[in-house]
């Protein structure tokens, strides 16, 4: 006779790969711990997120869009925090265009999330689960009945994908779209259960596969969050007078535009070069980088010659509008 623990453990060990799932939870820490308080705040109260998130919405399908740096994971970190603070079962993934995950790479990781939850919650597991692990030759489709039984013991299972841009091209953005397919589909077979949350840039293709779906554009938000941010980044702007202060401010926020990425380099350069108020306002009156195509060639310039072949193989394989 196996016992509740022995399964739980075989299971896990079925699902467990440390150089994917140690990698996703990384991803998610290190978003929680650069968030301000006081940003992200706007989403919580936003209708279409509450209806979503309460099951009232007619959609089991939300997509938070906006340009390169908007801070969009860190959006999807921070409501995977608080729907699991709520003692919800979350189960999320962070796509890397440095990294390829094949479907049932990444199902393993929700699926892994959610053995743990189930096991916390209820202590117990179900012979079922043990059965579908692996009942056929197909490990793809056993991780898909795995999902499916786990599920179908949660009141209500939150699935978010993050980053979806990070794969649209070629046989990737197959793969992903097949994950996302799959998601989708279980919200047609337990719809008062399952939602399924998406965050990218605007991509063509991400928006053919989520036509039919809620999406919300979050450039008007973030560009308050950012004017909050960049506030409360420079203390020394509070030693300007009232209308100085706004106008320095705002000379930042409207080169930042959407974004926090821009925002946290510039802040970088601000905290890093000038000495004084008056310095700070010097070097932002001579100009900072525009983009950060232009803050990537500020940092080149700045590099000691032997080390600018490597710099430039490293950008040769970047792609900025991700950045």
């Amino acid at each position: 006779m196996i016992l509740t623990g022995d399964r739980f453990n075989n299971l896990r060990s079925l699902l467990s790969s440390p150089e994917t799932s140690e990698s996703n939870f990384h991803r998610r820490e290190k978003h929680l711990k650069s968030c301000l308080a006081g940003t992200c705040e706007w989403l919580l109260d936003h209708p279409d997120f509450v209806s979503w998130s309460s099951g009232t919405s007619s959609s089991p399908v939300l997509w938070l869009h906006g340009p390169p740096g908007s801070g969009k994971s860190t959006l999807c970190s921070s409501i995977s925090h608080i729907l699991s603070s709520r003692l919800d079962t979350v189960a999320f993934h962070f796509c890397d265009f440095a990294q390829q995950y094949k479907p049932f790479e990444v199902l393993r990781m929700l699926a892994l999330q959610l053995l743990c939850k189930h096991w916390t919650d209820l202590h117990d597991i179900p012979q079922e689960l043990c059965d579908v692990a692996q009942a056929t030759p197909s490990v793809l489709e056993n991780v898909q009945n795995m999902i499916k039984v786990l599920v179908k013991d949660q009141p209500k299972v939150y699935f978010l994908l993050d980053g979806l841009d990070e794969e649209t091209t070629g046989e990737r953005w197959k793969d992903t779209a097949a994950v996302l397919q799959f998601l989708i589909q279980l919200t047609n077979d337990f719809p008062t259960k399952v939602r399924v949350w998406c965050s990218s840039q605007p991509r063509p293709l991400i928006k053919k596969e989520l036509e039919n779906y809620p999406d919300l554009d979050i450039s008007a938000h973030v560009k308050k969050d950012i004017a909050f941010y960049l506030s409360q980044a420079i203390p020394e702007a509070e030693e300007l007078e009232p209308l100085d202060q706004e106008i320095f401010l705002r000379n930042l926020h409207e080169r930042a535009e959407c974004s926090f990425l821009w925002a946290s380099l510039m802040i970088s350069e601000l905290q890093g070069s000038p000495t004084s108020l008056r310095e700070m306002k010097q070097f932002i009156e001579r100009g900072l980088p525009s983009s950060l195509l232009d803050y990537y060639s500020l940092f080149f310039r700045r590099l000691k010659k032997s080390l600018r072949p490597l710099a430039w193989y490293v950008c040769a394989h970047m792609d900025f509008r991700k950045s």
